[in-house]
């Protein structure tokens, strides 16, 4: 499967907030209240490129509301300022499951970075 792009605004070292809602092949919101673990990877320029960043529940990657099938992304300018601009960067989201431990993983998204201004590269 291509990987899709995300669409947005991806200023390089300023804060990303974005959600992504896991569904089934109907549409429907995936409940992920069994989920225990999860994690997020960034890699630079292809997807098996060198990592960039790794995200877990704790530094950006969270599931706010599991029975409606979210899953939030937050990155800190600290965290963004690690992607290089005009460069795409490839990320995917494994979730695993507690009861069951079925593994699932989206989609693979990329994102491209732009320069700030304001503050020195």
């Amino acid at each position: 499967m291509k990987p899709k792009a995300l669409s947005g605004f991806f200023k390089r070292g300023s804060t990303w907030s974005f959600s992504i809602i896991r569904k089934d092949s109907t549409g429907t919101a995936i409940d992920l209240t069994d989920v225990t673990l999860f994690r997020a990877i960034f890699r630079i320029e292809s997807v098996d490129g060198t990592v960039l960043l790794t995200i877990d529940s704790t530094n950006g990657l969270s599931i706010p509301t599991p029975i409606n099938g979210t899953i939030q992304i937050d990155l800190t300018p600290v965290q963004t300022v690690l992607f290089p601009v005009a460069t795409k960067v490839y990320f995917d989201i494994e979730l695993t499951y507690g009861l069951t431990g079925e593994v699932w993983q989206s989609p693979t998204y990329y994102l491209v970075a732009e320069q700030e201004v304001t503050r020195d590269a």
